[in-house]
């Protein structure tokens, strides 16, 4: 094998490692951003709606989906 094939080979191994790693890392950075872009979900405690937490309504510790569940309270079993 001439030193000519041996760099080639030698080159190609380093583009392929090159383009292994730059696909790694943009999938991760991908994932990181995801998760920075997720809301918190939270469950209506009347109907058992999940929902957004910046939607959902706060009243005495629990969430609600609308002011009226919210009135209404928690559902009884």
């Amino acid at each position: 094998m001439g030193i000519s094939r041996l760099i080639i080979l030698a080159l190609l191994a380093l583009a392929g490692w090159w383009l292994w790693k730059k696909t790694r890392a943009l999938t991760q950075s991908g994932a990181s951003r995801a998760d920075a872009t997720s809301t918190a979900m939270v469950c209506c405690q009347h109907c058992q709606l999940h929902l957004p937490q910046p939607d959902a309504i706060q009243y005495q510790n629990q969430w609600y989906c609308s002011q009226a569940h919210a009135q209404a309270g928690p559902k009884r079993p």
